[in-house]
This record gives structure tokens, C-alpha cells and sequence, in this order.
């Protein structure tokens, strides 16, 4: 062969390959579209913010370590969807980010009433969503197959709730023998109470009261803080969003409340309430299905604390996961097909590690899409951090009750300490 013909042959082979190398390049960097669906605007966009700085944080691990795998690593892209706070618009973007956008799956949505519609046009469009965070019932009640949901239902907060106010009073020797409810009058709150009132009435504990307010352009909550502390309770029980519950621990701090609040959902042991309260933070209590001392939780904790500048939230841990769920089912299945993406999902079955950061055995989801649940966390700001303190097997610095630690045993009685 002379040089001629061999450099015709290498040309005509190398235009021959020259499409499958371009093609196989942009297998590797054409983007999976994952959408995000939360408040980013309105009285809730500072609730959203966190959420969207935890999943972009999990999103950039997996694309730095080398995006999907099995499918020739391919990196995630997020499509981001404006909730404004309100169901409708949740609606109208979910269907925007399916049907316009191209994403694969969903990732939502802060509020159960918001995660709710957005369920149902993923359904219809047989599109799969993460419930990340939004615990009303029937958002896993009602037989859809394309929603999945890692935060515990209402049921599951309730009854921990009441749990730990019973344990509470045992552990600082004061007994709570009636409890008011209060609650916003969406699906998460009436959920809540729901969830609330029969777990109660399965104990002895008495509903002193019981007040439903509007949280939406909420901007005083001294009226609806009167009549849940007018019942005289030896405890408050609430479902309250981050703005109304603010505003609820300004009127309860005007009113002198001298009694344990525990609230389904950490918003009363944010940064904000910590700044604004001060000591008084300390009468708060929140329930979250994620503990930061899990053994693969610390790093993670730890990371968004030094990037973010404060502590990975219990929702925003769920948000965090949620990402690494769709990987971990696109890993198995290794195809865009939304319906083999959803089978994949519900054969989830994760581990602790690196990738599983939720202090649970296993990850894996029921047949009615929620994650199995083994119980809720409650936390408490100590010394402007905040930390489990139930149930007892996770409460290493005890609880902290008007200037004196208290501690767990074996058999949950009572020794305590001054701080």
C-alpha cells in the first residue's frame, strides 16, 4: 500500500468514526433534568432558599464525581419551579416543567398543599416526584404510583409527638395533663391537628383548646396566641410555617408563655428565632425525620454549615436526599424512560453511607410511596445550635429546661443537672 492509499484509508476511517465519537460526547453531556419545585418567591422564598442550596449541593457532588455512570456519565441539570407559596401556580409548574422543561422527575415541595397538586399532575402525566418535604396524609393515601415521599406523614409526626410530650413530662417532673392545638388551616395543618387529636385521645392528655388561623398575609398572631393560651395549657402543640410562627413567638413572648411548645416541624429553631428570642428559644421544640450525629450526616452537616453558613435544616436534609434517590435509581435503571424511573424508585433500597445520610436502617419506600418510617426526631436549640433530644437513644446532651439539663436513662426516669 503506498503512503497515498494509507493516508486515504486513515482519513476515510477516521470520518467514519468521527460521528460515533461526536455522538458518544454528547451522550456525556447532554444533562438529565431533574425540576425542583419550591417557594422562591412570596412570605415562603426564605424557607425555599435552603432547600435549593441543599440539592444543589448533592447535585454538584454527583456531577464532580462523575455524573450517572450507567449511563455514560451524564450529569443532572436543575430546572427550577416557582411555587410562589401557593397550589395553583404549584400545579400550572409542575406541568410547565414536565411537559416544556423535558425533567425526568420532580423534586418538592415545602408545603403539603403544594406537593399535593403538584402530585397530581405528575400522575396524570406519569411524570415521578420526590416529596421531599410536605407530610399531609394523603399525598401517599390515595394510590398514585408516580409519587414517592421521604418526609413521615402527619400520622407518624403526631404520634411522636404526643410520645415525647408524655416522656417530657416525666423528665422534668411537671406534669401536662392538657394541651392546646394550634394550627394553620391548609392541608398541612389540618392534617397535623387530625393527626394530633387522635393520638390524644388515646391518653389521658386533654385538648384544652383548639385555634385554626389563615397563614397566608398573616402579619399579627397575638388574637389567635390569646385564645390557645386563655385555655391554660401545660403545653402548645402546633403546625405553623416560618413567617406565622415568628409572629406567634413574638405574641407568646408578650404573653409571658412559660410552658413547652413543640411544633410539627423545625421552623421554630431556625437562625431567625435564635436571633430574636434569645434564651427564650429554649421553651421551642421542633420534630424533623433527619438527626445531624448520624454517622454519615456529620460531614454532610458540616459542609453546608461551612459553605452556607448555617446548620443543614431537617427538610433540606430530606431535599438533600431526594437527589441522591434519582440517582441511585437512574444508576439501576440507566435509561431516561420516566415509567422505568419510577419502577426503579420503588425498588429503592439504600443503605447508610456516603450516599444515605438519614439515620434510618434502609432507605426504601412502601407500596403506597412513602419511606419507610422509624421515627421522629425533636430538637432544640443549646447554646445556638440546635440538637436532637428525643427520643432518648439520641440525646447525648439531654434536654435543656429552664437553666437545667435532664437526662434520659434506660427506663426514662428523671435524674437531672444545672447547666
Amino acid at each position: 500500500m503506498t503512503r497515498f492509499q494509507r493516508f486515504f484509508t486513515l482519513v476515510v476511517v477516521m470520518l467514519l468514526f468521527q460521528p460515533f465519537a461526536c455522538n458518544r460526547k454528547n451522550a456525556v453531556e447532554t444533562p438529565l433534568r431533574i425540576g425542583v419545585l419550591f417557594p422562591m418567591s412570596g412570605s415562603l422564598e426564605e424557607a425555599g432558599l435552603p432547600n435549593l442550596q441543599a440539592i444543589r449541593l448533592a447535585v454538584e457532588k454527583i456531577n464532580s464525581g462523575g455524573g450517572v455512570r450507567s449511563m455514560g456519565g451524564r450529569p443532572l441539570e436543575l430546572v427550577y419551579g416557582d411555587t410562589r407559596g401557593q397550589s395553583l401556580i404549584a400545579a400550572r409548574e409542575a406541568e410547565r416543567l414536565i411537559t416544556e422543561e423535558g425533567v425526568l422527575a420532580i423534586i418538592g415541595a415545602y408545603q403539603s398543599s403544594a406537593a399535593d397538586a403538584a402530585a397530581k399532575v405528575c400522575e396524570r402525566l406519569g411524570a415521578p416526584i420526590i416529596v421531599s418535604s410536605g407530610m399531609a396524609d394523603i399525598i401517599t393515601d390515595r394510590g398514585f404510583h408516580y409519587t414517592f415521599r421521604l418526609m413521615a406523614k402527619a400520622e407518624h409526626f403526631g404520634r411522636d409527638m404526643v410520645s415525647f410530650l408524655l416522656d417530657f413530662s416525666c423528665l422534668i417532673n411537671h406534669p401536662i395533663n392538657k394541651a392546646a392545638l394550634l394550627y394553620e388551616n391548609t392541608a398541612y395543618g389540618t392534617s397535623s391537628a387530625l393527626a394530633l387529636k387522635k393520638r390524644l385521645m388515646s391518653t389521658e392528655l386533654e385538648i384544652a383548646g383548639e385555634v385554626s388561623y389563615r397563614a397566608a398575609g398573616a402579619v399579627d398572631m397575638t388574637q389567635e396566641v390569646g385564645k390557645a393560651l386563655d385555655a391554660k395549657p401545660d403545653a402548645i402543640l402546633t403546625a405553623m410555617y416560618d413567617h406565622d410562627s415568628l409572629l406567634a413567638a413574638r405574641a407568646m413572648e408578650a404573653r409571658g408563655m412559660d410552658i413547652p411548645l413543640v411544633n410539627m416541624g423545625a421552623t421554630m429553631i431556625s437562625r431567625q428565632f435564635i436571633e430574636e428570642l434569645g434564651p427564650a428559644v429554649e421553651k421551642y421544640f421542633g420534630m424533623t425525620d433527619y438527626s445531624k450525629l448520624a454517622p454519615y450526616a456529620k460531614d454532610i452537616n458540616q459542609e453546608f454549615k461551612d459553605r452556607f453558613h448555617k446548620e443543614l435544616p431537617g427538610e433540606c436534609a430530606l431535599a438533600y436526599q431526594s437527589v441522591w434517590v434519582i440517582k441511585d435509581a437512574l444508576e439501576r435503571t440507566g435509561t431516561a424512560d420516566k415509567k422505568q424511573i419510577r419502577d426503579a424508585l420503588a425498588a429503592t433500597y439504600m443503605l447508610p453511607g456516603p450516599d444515605m445520610i438519614l439515620s434510618v436502617p434502609a432507605l426504601f419506600f412502601e407500596p403506597s410511596g412513602q419511606v419507610a418510617h422509624s421515627g421522629s426526631f425533636v430538637v432544640q436549640v443549646q447554646d445556638g445550635e440546635t440538637a436532637p433530644v428525643w427520643p432518648p437513644e439520641y440525646t447525648p446532651l439531654g434536654i435543656r429546661w429552664k437553666g437545667s439539663r435532664h437526662f434520659f436513662t434506660s427506663n426514662k426516669e428523671t435524674p437531672g443537672g444545672v447547666h
